[in-house]
């Protein structure tokens, strides 16, 4: 096997700018060349070119890439740090662009040269003023930058030309450079323009065969030339010295030379015959020869590479340039192209390094590119592992449907671009597609392939023609892409900037060569050497490059359509090992049938096969990295570039990697010795890179606002505020690339954490940065940074999948930390107690997971003990259900808690409050109250009742709550019961209230004083509310009165000795208190039976007479006055005797009202008379209103008067002068008879007074006695009689004076004069004997 260089080994890295789903934007410039038909335009074809250069502008390093093709010239600034990837779209109309662009960046100056068939321009930009972070170079370009005329040159004849070079001549002047432009006419001869930075454009014609060299070739010196003189090709050499060269490579294999040290004439210094540097004699000119200069400015010197066109083999010829113009004699090389292959394959571009190597671009007639490089000293050719192209068919992935498979072959896979999907997408719909971004067009793509599937099936078509219209026309749209892929991917030049890689320019995108990891170079022929200060001190470095060399060989032989094949498969099997048995008996039919001497050779002079491939073990590790300690606070982000290479680099390696170790798995089970040794540990590495893969390829997931939300509430649970912030600023993820929006969010502080990395990225540290990646990335460890990172940014979907899928069960890392992302995956997806399973299983090995710690629980394993952290861990979990509301699970966790804490009464306690809190929320009372009585801590049992009573209370469930069996907790109910009922208002309208549950709790427990109690302070507590008294007096009294009767029912049913309730009013602060000023009411029932009468009374006033409403605190007194006002009469009556009250202003008023009952009218009479029960009616119901109230009257003095109602009532009558009832008089004239005449004559009632007088004295003489209750008489003489003589004499003497006045006081006169004369002289017979 020949000696390979590892230095020339590279792969290709393609930038497609898809992976970030943001497409290029794109400036469009017209510049106005000609007038149409100056030059018939069309008739000239330049093959497409391209080119760039690299530019530092302020630290960060650019790379300016340019395209020619047809009329445009494209202008590109691309960047790995920050956003300036716009692309100049020049047109210039009427003209074509040459395909020839120099870029030179010296002295701050940007300057770019570039030609058209009618002129040449030069563009110039300051560097100087610019920032790495500021706009892109060409910002300021426009359509006026190419009419300036001291940067523009137009030709005045018409000529067609077919190549340009060009050249800043002194390029460290920076603006005051000239520049040089050197065009190839159609004839063969070079027209030179050269354009001073300051004054008018000169021009000059120079010739490959001048007369002296045509004589001195024997050739006619004054004939014209010939087409084998024709120059081919144009290059500068020496343009940074005092004598710049201009060299040109003729069709008829010569080179010539010209100084360009004079601006007005350029001198022929010499010309070289390459046909000698040809084996064979060349019988054919050639017209395909080019010619490239190299400066290296180290060695100081400066080379030609002259590319010669053959018809069998081409060549590279290699010369050093002199200061005079002679040509050193290099190197020739050979073509990379084999001899079958020579004539089919174009040559692009071909460059020489100032190391001496040979880099060749050519394409094949499929268009496939092949890039090549050599040591011209070595001429040892190597390719370049090229990007692999989409497949040419593709067939349904397993557990995929046909659009999943096809939409992530377009879309997710990174082998297609935007633009060629975009014209696919153009092409099938007829019509213009414009889509600014790559969900946009995803979705443009996904609608038309459906419609066309719609219209292509029937209403009742089966699953299978389904299946295989979509198929269809799936594949028929992916054929159609691929075309303009492979179209858009061809080469047009690469640049080769000094000390860099190679950046390949295609007609659509750009691509990177990356030097190809140690690993891969040795299995493609490099030393293993590489390895000595990587393997252990005594390793068998040669079996190890054996083992290498087998597995490539082993490569070969099964072909990359199995591989491919297997490597897909592998996700979806339990293990790898599944996957090999599955095929295995294809593999070793092909490496039976091979019979390949080369692999069984190699396998068997491997003298210890274990020790190999514990090497190579141990090589797929990732390599330790320390972290660099590098201050990460002003760290800038990485732009859309600079993410996507570094994603496509890893994803290239992990691919590379999965591979070998597959290969390395297939191997070691094919050698059956040892298959059971070491093959377990190597598939360990195969799953693990099974994993990387999948991260490299998944897709992010579209975060909706219910899982943003759900996100923020579990990130706010566990503390992590820097998280929550980025999940906000990120918050709706569009599908992209996973690993992408992974480096976007966390590159940069993951690259300065394991690298050297300043937050300026370039194409040197992608190796690095790449290795660091699957460092972090590695599912064995040491970091868990991927999944938190997808907890974080809410991507549930894919944290499931890589965790349950790819890394269980074989992945034993951070097993509690995986367990506990799960869970949280199964939260979000609404799997509740798959959830709870997970947070559980964690709980066993919480305290070894130091990731996990360190992340959720913000400690160390170090300070605290494993209980702890255990008693911390569920905190959090069960924190999160509660702030989720999910109490099922919460109790699950809550009782695993408990497990874990039976011999810690604190914990317990916190624990079985949590329970309890959960079944209450479930309403589940019964377990509420298990997990009170089972709470070690009093306080946090009291605590516990008092919820599970208001609960109850709130959700009326009455019955429960009075009927449950509190046990040894019965007082302390109690107590929580009347704590809340004196500490709340009644209210009137809910029932039952709180004092009415405790009233019913005491009854059920048949402890009937102490329900009497409880009703009582309700009772009182209304009694006493003077707002509620006020606003609904009505609704209060009838409560109260409620409250009273229920009262007085249970002391009933006490013993007798034991009817009374004990009331304390201290916790109201009530001053209403007895004489002795206590604040305890003792009442026995019979003092509530009349408080329950006194309270009816106040309710018939409330309900009927709303003119005079009644205060609950009314005493008795003040009622009987409200009762009497609103004529309750029967009611006033019964409540003063009741509470020994006296009734004279009762019959006042029942005077009163009869007084005023022969004025009104007969409807106001009776509707008070109705009031009362006692009213007096007839039989024939012919009396009157006024009648009957006189009755009631008479019926109430009969009943309940006393001497002193009596003479109320007289006082009444007679200050209103009414009419005395006979039967009023005939009453009171048997009490007091002397009193009523001494009122009548008060009142002067002298007419009624003289006859009761009359009356009165002839019941003393004998007559009718009984009518003034007189019992001795002078007739019966037998004690003295008693005769009201003051009285008498007072209407005597009345009367006497007022005799004069009328006849009737002198008839009364008389008659009374005489009557007590009569009386006086019966007196003194009786006296005689």
């Amino acid at each position: 096997m020949s000696e390979v260089d590892q230095s020339l080994l590279y792969q290709e890295i393609p930038i497609y700018s898809n992976l970030s789903h943001i497409t290029q934007r794109c400036k469009e410039i017209s510049v106005e060349e000609a007038s149409e038909g100056t030059i018939d335009a069309e008739n000239c074809s330049f093959p497409d070119a391209g080119g760039g250069i690299k530019v530092s502008v302020g630290g960060d390093e650019r790379n300016v890439f340019w395209r020619t093709h047809g009329d445009v010239l494209e202008l590109q600034e691309r960047s790995l740090n920050f956003p300036v990837s716009v692309i100049y779209r020049i047109t210039f109309r009427n003209s074509k662009a040459l395909p020839s662009v120099h870029i030179s960046p010296k002295a701050n100056c940007l300057h770019v040269l570039c030609g058209t068939l009618h002129g040449v321009h030069r563009l110039v930009f300051d560097l100087s003023t610019r920032k790495a972070n500021a706009q892109s170079i060409f910002h300021s370009l426009g359509a006026r930058d190419f009419s300036d005329p001291g940067n523009s040159f137009y030709f005045n004849d018409v000529m067609m030309l077919t190549g340009m070079n060009s050249a800043v001549l002194d390029p460290s002047s920076g603006r005051a450079a000239t520049s040089l432009f050197a065009l190839i006419s159609a004839s063969g001869n070079i027209n030179l323009v050269r354009m001073p930075a300051s004054g008018p454009c000169t021009t000059s014609h120079l010739e490959a065969s001048s007369r002296v060299t045509r004589l001195l070739r024997g050739i006619n010196p004054w004939s014209s030339g010939t087409e084998s003189e024709a120059i081919c090709s144009v290059a500068f050499a020496g343009v940074n010295t005092e004598e710049p060269k201009i060299l040109v490579i003729c069709k008829d294999y010569r080179v010539c030379v010209w100084s360009c040290k004079n601006s007005k004439s350029y001198d022929h210094l010499c010309q070289l015959q390459m046909s000698e540097y040809v084996e064979d004699q060349v019988t054919k000119i050639g017209n395909e020869h080019r010619i490239v200069t190299c400066r290296d400015d180290a060695a100081d010197r400066e080379c030609v590479c002259v590319f010669l066109k053959l018809e069998e083999n081409s060549l590279f010829v290699a010369f050093e340039i002199g200061e005079g113009g002679e040509m050193k004699h290099v190197a020739t090389v050979q073509s990379p192209s084999n001899d079958n292959d020579s004539l089919t394959t174009t040559l692009v571009d071909f460059k020489l390094s100032p190391d001496d190597c040979l880099w060749v671009m050519t394409v094949n007639a499929d268009d496939q590119m092949a890039l090549s490089v050599c040591n011209i000293h070595q001429q040892n050719w190597h390719e370049v592992a090229l990007d692999n192209l989409p497949s040419q068919e593709l067939s349904p992935v397993a557990h995929m449907t046909v659009r999943e498979t096809f939409i992530d072959e377009l879309f997710m896979s990174g082998k297609f671009s935007h633009r060629s999907i975009a014209k696919a997408l153009a092409i099938a719909t007829r019509s213009s597609v414009v889509c600014n971004t790559t969900e946009e067009l995803r979705a443009s793509v996904i609608a038309h392939l459906e419609e066309e599937v719609s219209n292509l099936l029937e209403n009742t078509s089966t699953f299978e023609e389904v299946n295989g219209t979509q198929l269809s026309v799936f594949s028929t749209f992916y054929r159609t892409c691929l075309q303009y892929q492979l179209y858009f991917s061809r080469p047009v030049g690469f640049s080769l900037p000094a000390h860099d890689g190679v950046d390949v320019v295609k007609k659509d995108h750009i691509s990177y060569l990356s030097p190809v990891p140690d690993l891969e170079a040795v299995c493609l022929g490099v030393q293993p050497s590489v390895f000595k200060d990587v393997l252990p001190e005594g390793s068998n470095l040669e079996d190890f490059g054996k083992l290498l060399h087998c597995l490539s060989n082993l490569s070969l032989l099964l072909g990359e359509e199995l591989i491919d094949d297997m490597m897909q498969s592998l996700p979806f099997t339990e293990s790898p090992n599944d996957c090999v048995e599955t095929h295995l008996p294809n593999i070793r039919q092909i490496i039976s049938s091979a019979r390949s001497e080369e692999f069984e050779d190699g396998l068997v002079s491997i003298s210890d096969f274990l020790s190999a491939v514990g090497m190579l073990v141990s090589c797929l590790d990732p390599s330790p990295f320390e972290p660099e300690g590098v201050d990460q606070e002003n760290m800038c982000g990485l732009n859309e570039e600079g993410i996507e290479l570094l994603a496509r680099s890893f994803s290239r390696y992990i691919k590379d990697r999965l591979r070998l170790s597959l290969l390395l798995f297939i191997l070691t089970i094919h050698v059956d010795e040892i298959r059971g040794m070491v093959s377990s540990q190597v598939a360990l590495h195969v799953q693990a890179y099974t994993a990387l893969n999948w991260i490299a390829s998944a897709e992010t997931e579209y975060i909706s606002r219910g899982t943003l939300e759900v996100s923020l509430q579990n990130l706010s649970v566990h503390e992590m505020l820097s998280t929550t912030q980025q999940l906000q600023q990120n918050a709706v993820v569009s599908r992209a690339s996973l690993l992408y929006y992974y480096l976007k969010c966390d590159g940069s502080r993951l690259l300065s954490s394991f690298i050297n990395f300043n937050g300026v990225l370039t194409k040197q540290l992608i190796p690095k940065a790449t290795a660091a990646i699957t460092k972090v990335l590695w599912p064995l460890g040491p970091t868990f940074a991927f999944p938190q990172f997808l907890l974080q940014n809410a991507q549930y979907s894919n944290l499931e999948h890589y965790l349950g899928h790819m890394l269980q069960p074989w992945c034993k890392y951070q097993p509690s930390f995986t367990s506990y992302l799960l869970a949280q995956c199964h939260l979000n997806n609404g799997h509740y107690d798959k959830a709870v399973d997970g947070f559980i299983g964690a709980v066993e090995l919480v305290h070894e997971d130091e990731h996990f710690l360190a992340a959720v629980l913000g400690t160390v394993s170090d300070s605290t003990s494993r209980f702890d952290i255990q008693m911390l861990y569920f905190n959090k979990v069960i924190d999160l259900f509660e702030q989720l509301e999910l109490s099922e699970q919460v109790i699950r966790l809550a009782k695993c808690a408990i497990t874990f804490s039976l011999h810690d009464d604190k914990s317990l306690a916190l624990r079985y409050s949590t329970t309890f809190r959960q079944c209450l929320a479930l309403e589940r009372y019964e377990q509420a109250f298990w997990a009170i009585a089972s709470n070690p801590n009093y306080d946090y049992r009291k605590n516990c009742l008092r919820s599970l009573v208001i609960k109850l209370f709130e959700n009326r469930e009455y019955k429960k709550l009075v009927e449950f069996s509190y046990g040894d907790m019965q007082n302390e109910f109690v107590g929580i019961m009347e704590e809340r009922a004196r500490s709340c208002e009644v209210p009137l309208t809910s029932h039952p209230t709180q004092y009415d549950l405790l009233h019913a709790f005491h009854i059920f427990r048949k402890n009937y004083r102490r329900a009497a109690t409880m009703m009582y302070e309700q009772y009182w507590r209304l009694m006493t509310d003077a707002v509620l008294n006020a606003n609904q007096a009505l609704q209060s009294l009838h409560r109260q009165h409620q409250c009273l009767v229920v009262t007085v029912s249970c002391l009933l049913l006490v013993d007798q000795e034991n009817q009374y309730v004990v009331h304390r009013c201290d916790y109201l602060n009530n001053t209403d208190k007895t004489k002795n000023g206590s604040s305890i009411i003792i009442k026995e029932a019979a003092d509530i039976q009349k408080e329950i009468m006194l309270m009816g009374a106040k309710m018939k006033l409330a309900r009927d007479a709303s003119d005079l409403l009644p205060n609950a605190n009314h005493s008795p007194s003040e009622t009987v006055a409200l009762l009497t006002h609103a004529a309750y009469y029967d009611d006033a009556f019964t409540i003063s005797r009741k509470f020994d009250l006296k009734m004279k202003s009762i019959f006042r008023s029942v005077a009163t009202r009869c007084v005023y009952s022969s004025y009104l009218d007969s409807d106001e009479v009776r509707k008070w008379l109705k009031k009362n029960k006692n009213d007096v009616q007839l039989g024939h119901g012919f009396l009157k209103p006024a009648d009957s109230a006189w009755l009631l009257l008479k019926k109430y003095l009969h009943e309940m008067a006393t001497n002193e109602d009596y003479r109320a009532v007289l006082d009444i009558l007679l200050g209103f002068r009414a009419h005395l009832p006979t039967w009023f008089i005939n009453i009171y004239k048997k009490l007091n008879c002397p009193e009523l005449i001494r009122s009548l004559i008060c009142y002067d009632y002298l007419e009624l007074a003289t006859k009761l007088s009359v009356d009165f004295v002839n019941g003393v003489l004998g007559v009718r006695p009984a009518d003034f209750g007189i019992r001795n008489t002078l007739l019966k003489y037998k004690h003295p009689v008693w005769l009201p003589r003051n009285e008498i004499q007072m209407l005597i003497n009345l009367l006497e004076e007022k005799q004069s006045e009328e006849d009737q006081f002198f008839e009364m006169y008389e008659s009374l004069c005489d009557k007590m004369e009569e009386y006086t002289t019966t007196l003194k017979k009786l006296e005689v004997h």
